[in-house]
């Protein structure tokens, strides 16, 4: 009980919310608390005054670091522990063989001791976990989260895109972490390697806390020896990462490199091992270290193919990829490659073709890339239209110049409304040609 902080597991019951959780811990606090003051009744009956005592501030530490949980509860029980302490501290004192000595050193030492935690932290904290976690079962499941928040919700609800779309946009990670002033958990200073987003978790509702795709916990562990995973990468954060586990997620891809190949770029890299890898996800980026996300795919690869054409050089550019399998888990990320040197090309002139390349990632939320190609310069209309033909956004109107261009669409409307999740087509028209592809949005 010397130690100035107390690890204590959080144990969710079936469905894996916070409002489930098992706090075992605590009862066996409640249990060591009243055996050490039954022991301290003994010695100090028998004259055993020290014995007494150090027994007596054992459940005074016990108490602070019991409080020291992110819930109310076990900031109560540290309450309560702390007042059967103090019942001993009285009884210590009416003895009649304690020295005024020793009065004045246990004195010494109860002022000594931190506080007890603060109701009002703690009411923050646990109020702030039990948001986020209410958000993310609402974010994933829909009304099927409420289910077993509030009672049946009666299944499939026509407001479930609804309810999704706004849990996930009305949550502000920082905030819920209360991590935006530059402090996290009770007011630990934040880190260098402190990772502010959503962990991306497989399933929280069936208690699957693999990471999936672009999780900001993949590779973001500590880089010491001996916290890499099984697969020799970098540590992930969360329970499926660092240290000895069985993996259940891909290995990181091996063997990536950046060719040229008639000036466009082609990537390749060694198939993964696990028979049910569902597809590859591409990240692209122009600095060097980037952090992989939704906002820098640039293609997804569907299995068992190991390579993909990113179309005509345009600048330096560093890749990675992730493997992701068939439930949903992701890999960790392949070592980086820069983009292949400009004089590597053949020494031909540059040419190009009029073409719509594929979006990515396809599905998407809440955003995708569509990459386009040009051969001459002139004015130049993109637009994305819902499956009744009717224009929902113009991406593109203007002339552009010959050669490789990148739009961004975040999934709203002209409006700046976000669009309810279906197919939509997008359409590229120049110089009387037109070319079109489909792409789904999913919430």
């Amino acid at each position: 009980t010397k130690r100035p902080r107390m690890y204590s597991p959080i144990i969710a019951g079936e469905d894996g919310r916070v409002i489930e959780v098992l706090l075992l811990q605590v009862q066996q606090c409640r249990e060591f608390a009243r055996l050490l003051s039954a022991r301290a009744m003994f010695n100090l009956g028998t004259g055993r005054v020290e014995q007494a005592w150090q027994d007596a501030l054992a459940i005074h530490r016990l108490a602070r670091l019991t409080g020291q949980g992110f819930s109310l509860i076990e900031m109560l029980v540290g309450v309560a522990l702390d007042g059967i302490a103090c019942h001993l501290d009285h009884q210590i004192a009416l003895s009649d063989r304690l020295t005024v000595e020793q009065a004045l050193r246990y004195q010494a030492e109860l002022a000594k001791l931190p506080p007890l935690p603060s109701v009002a932290d703690i009411l923050d904290v646990g109020e702030r976990y039990a948001y986020l976690d209410a958000a993310q079962s609402l974010a994933r499941h829909g009304t099927d989260a409420l289910g077993g928040i509030v009672g049946d919700a009666g299944g499939e609800h026509p407001l479930d895109g609804v309810i999704k779309s706004l849990a996930k946009s009305l949550v502000d990670w920082n905030l819920v972490t209360n991590s935006s002033s530059g402090t996290n958990y009770m007011n630990c200073t934040t880190g260098s390697n402190t990772v502010f987003g959503d962990p991306v978790f497989a399933d929280t509702m069936a208690t699957d806390y693999h990471l999936g795709l672009h999780s900001a916990a993949i590779d973001a562990g500590r880089t010491d020896p001996g916290y890499e995973d099984p697969d020799g990468s970098r540590g992930d954060l969360g329970r499926y990462g660092s240290h000895s586990f069985t993996m259940d997620q891909p290995v990181f891809p091996t063997g990536l490199a950046a060719s040229l190949q008639s000036s466009n770029v082609i990537l390749s890299w060694n198939p993964n091992p696990e028979a049910d890898i569902a597809s590859y996800v591409v990240y692209a980026d122009p600095t060097s270290g980037f952090r992989p996300g939704a906002s820098n795919v640039v293609a997804t690869v569907a299995a068992p193919d190991s390579s993909v054409d990113l179309g005509p050089l345009g600048g330096t550019t560093f890749y990675t990829i992730a493997a992701l399998d068939q439930d949903g888990y992701s890999s960790g990320f392949a070592v980086e490659v820069q983009s292949p040197d400009a004089t590597d090309a053949p020494r031909t002139p540059v040419s190009y073709t009029f073409r719509l390349h594929a979006n990515a990632p396809n599905p998407f939320n809440p955003m995708t890339r569509i990459p386009f190609e040009l051969d001459r310069s002139g004015p130049v209309r993109l637009e994305v239209f819902d499956l009744a033909g009717r224009r929902v956004r113009t991406l593109v109107q203007g002339a552009r110049d010959a050669g490789p261009h990148v739009v961004v669409w975040d999934g709203r409307n002209q409006h700046g409304q976000r669009v309810s999740s279906g197919v939509y087509v997008y359409r590229l028209r120049s110089a009387g040609r037109e070319r079109s592809h489909k792409m789904v949005v999913l919430k």
